[in-house]
């Protein structure tokens, strides 16, 4: 029985996430490894042009992961020069990540985020960039557009979120660890 419950111990904490990296907020926080990126559009190329920003916004995402979110789905977070936007150290804190910026989601949890920009000096004039988010458990959106020119937080104008997070990773590990207790406690009641 010890030996079992060592065992689910075990697991339960080593079988966390790695981090790797981390901002200064004040202290050093874990945010994770850089988010998914799925797709980049060009300014003014949007699928749909209602004059409503936001709906046009929705409709590309829509159309790009094949969902059918709704407004009621989708949140808006202005940040006008780059404003909540911090960068990235290693997790020790000591080395700079380059083009590699967090954004606290706070007590939002959304599956997908886009990022729009301003004028990134780029070949061409890409303004958004759509990402899955990885690190629910963290609550931190983690980008990296280095192959869009992106050296300056300050060109990013809002951050859209949709879409609430699947089962987080603690509550997984935590009915692992139950269900592994459960069966160590049967093996032990079969065997007297």
């Amino acid at each position: 029985m010890k030996k079992t419950l060592l065992i689910s111990i075990f697991l339960c904490v080593f079988a966390s996430s790695a981090w790797s990296l981390a901002v200064l907020n004040p202290n050093l926080t874990n945010v994770g490894d850089p988010d998914s990126f799925i797709a980049a559009e060009l300014k003014g190329n949007l699928p749909t042009n209602s004059g409503n920003g936001e709906l046009d916004e929705l409709t590309w995402i829509n159309l790009v992961l094949h969902t059918s979110f709704t407004l009621d789905d989708f949140n808006k977070t202005e940040t006008p020069q780059g404003s909540g936007w911090l960068q990235t150290y290693n997790d020790a804190g000591t080395a700079i990540v380059p083009y590699t910026y967090a954004f606290d989601f706070g007590t939002s949890n959304p599956m997908y985020f886009l990022v729009k920009t301003g004028n990134l000096q780029a070949a061409n004039d890409y303004r958004y960039f759509l990402f899955a988010n990885e690190n629910e458990l963290l609550n931190w959106g983690v980008i990296n557009l280095q192959g869009y020119n992106l050296l300056q937080i300050g060109k990013i104008s809002h951050v859209d979120t949709a879409g609430g997070a699947p089962v987080p990773e603690p509550t997984t590990l935590i009915l692992l660890g139950t269900g592994l207790l459960g069966l160590a406690g049967l093996r032990r009641k079969i065997k007297k």
